[in-house]
């Protein structure tokens, strides 16, 4: 698990992204059991091979 220091504004904007394109991409790799978020910040990977190949 790794907890990230910035909100997803600014992890959007560091990645080139929305916010809210952030936070539905999120939301997909949970519904995909690649991820669990805890919180706002806190991301555990779950399927680290499969979320590799993502694109």
């Amino acid at each position: 698990m790794f907890r990230t220091t910035a909100d997803q504004e600014r992890s959007g904007s560091y990645l080139g992204i929305t916010p809210e394109s952030l936070s539905r991409k999120l939301r997909e790799f949970e519904a995909e059991n690649l991820i669990k978020q805890s919180g706002r910040r806190n991301i555990k990977i779950l399927d680290h091979d499969e979320l590799s190949f993502q694109e």
